[in-house]
This record gives C-alpha cells, structure tokens and sequence, in this order.
C-alpha cells in the first residue's frame, strides 16, 4: 500500500450534518468543509466518533465520503473513519472509502468483543490490505475498553500497516510511549483536544480534534505557535480552548458539536438517535462559551 502522505499538523474530526430524518445533508457538509479550510486546517477526518461513524450506513458513507473529497478537491489530505466489532465488516468500510478516493483510514478497534493485542495486530493488518492506503490506527478505550499497547503499534507500523496513530485515551504518558516506540516517521496523533499544546511537545505531530468544528483557527494558532517556539502564545492559545473542551460534557459530543454549529448559524441537524438534544440548561451554558469564544453573530 502507498504510504506517501504526510499527516500533521489540525485535522478537524468533523461531524456528519443530517436532515430531521439523519438522512446527510449534503450541503451543510460541504459548507463546514469550506469552514475548516478557510481556517487553515492541515486536513479532515470524516466518519470517524465526531462523525457518528458508528450511526452510518455504507450508502451514508459513501455520500459523506464522496462530499467531502469533492469540496477538498486535493487541497488537504481526506481522512475517512473506518471499524466495526469484525475484521470483515470494517474491511467492506475500507474498501468503500478507498473507492471514493479518501487518502487515508483512521481505523478503530472493534468494541464490545475486547480483542486481545494479537487479534487487534490481524484485524489491523487485513483492513489496511484491503485499503490499500496510509492507515492510522484509532485507540479510544474510554469508548472500545481496549487499549492499543505501543508494542503493537509498533508491530504494525514495522508490518506497514499502520503509519500513525490517533490517540483519544486522554494520557499524556501513552502518547509518549507511542513517540518513543515507533520510528520518527509514525503519525503520533493527539485526539484529546485538552492536550493539543503538550502532546505537540512531547513529539505529536499534530492533532485529530473535534472542537475543529467550532474553532478551527484557534487549534491551528496553537499548533503554529507550538512550532514556532513560542510556547507562551500556545500555551494561552490552549487556555482559551479549555472552556469549550470542558462543554463537552453537557451532552453527547456529537449532540454538543451539533448545537454549537446551529447557534453559530451553521444547522447541521440532530445528532443520531437515541442521543438526546442538549437542554435548555446546558445550551444556555454552551451559548456562554461560545460568547466568550467570539465565535457567535
């Protein structure tokens, strides 16, 4: 498979719009694309946890996939969601995603199923084989309740199937174990947008973040400073962030990205059912960190 692609710097996990009946509505996707590459992003990830990956069909997948390459139209890298509980049915994911022309995979673990770090070595291996393309390896055990260890990781690396990782534990020290483990070259992606700026200095090479949705120049000040040098102005850049990160738990991510994006006057509809909408007292609060981001009217 090719692995000549480079992935860093802000990758927005972006949300997947929906009409009342979470049919895709095409042209609220492809205005939130337009967004994110106004702001500078370094890429887009669709069909991935922000993107209710796990609420689509393949026929959504294909609409979502085949949006979002058109609107991108080779100015960033596409990175499209895969996994499933099965090896069979995430390699049918891969090989759509493939077929419409994304640049790479991020592919999660299966869930429910706690796949031992072998079974997760084969199940990685077969759906980059049939890819055919620069796969990212998705370790998010506070949703699948299985880690990826960096020996595996690097396993997989050295197999060529993987040439990076997004990692959304939330622990500082696992992504540096995932830095120092594999060779320079792996894609060490943060997927915690509380650790942007210290993930970036620890050796990340950039971050996978769904508050991309809200405020994507903000992620990229912070990755352009980070670089720079000039960590006083990341580190502020980080700061600002933290409120909207903490605004993550007045609801379902997906429920919070999504009203977010209305109240800034984007409607990306509901999230998929049975996530409820935010209440009333929690997009009151919402409306607060919005405010005070700059980011309403």
């Amino acid at each position: 498979m090719s692995t000549h692609l480079e992935i860093r710097g802000i990758i927005p996990a972006i949300c997947t719009p929906f009409h009342p009946d979470e049919s895709i509505h095409v042209e609220a996707l492809r205005e939130l694309v337009r967004r994110m590459l106004a702001a500078g992003v370094h890429g887009i990830f669709a069909a991935g946890s922000m993107g209710e990956g796990y609420a689509l069909s393949l026929a959504d997948r294909e609409v979502v996939f085949g949006t979002v390459v058109g609107e991108v139209a080779g100015r960033v890298p596409v990175l499209g969601g895969a996994g499933a509980i099965t090896t069979r049915q995430a390699a049918e994911q891969a090989r759509l995603a493939t077929g419409c022309g994304v640049d790479a995979l991020s592919v999660i673990t299966p869930h429910f199923i706690v796949p031992t770090q072998e079974e997760l070595y084969r199940y990685h291996t077969e759906v980059a084989q049939a890819a055919q393309l620069p796969c990212l390896l998705y370790n998010h055990p506070r949703r699948t309740h299985v880690r990826i260890h960096p020996v595996t990781a690097a396993r997989l690396e050295q197999a060529g199937a993987a040439v990076g990782i997004k990692d959304s534990s939330g622990d500082l020290a696992n992504t540096i174990e995932y830095v120092s483990g594999c060779s320079a070259d792996f894609a060490v992606m943060n997927g915690h947008d509380a650790l942007v700026f210290p993930a970036l200095v620890a050796g990340a090479k950039g971050a996978v973040a769904a508050t991309g949705n809200i405020v994507p120049r903000l992620l990229v000040d912070i990755y352009d400073a980070t670089l720079a040098g000039d960590f006083a102005a990341a580190r502020a850049a980080q700061a600002r962030l933290g409120p909207l990160r903490h605004a993550f738990g007045l609801g379902r991510g997906a429920a919070m990205v999504k009203t977010a994006l209305g109240l800034m006057g984007l409607d990306v509809g509901p999230a998929a059912r049975p996530s409820a909408p935010l209440d009333a007292n929690a997009v009151t609060g919402l409306r607060a960190v919005l405010r005070d981001l700059g980011v309403l009217g």
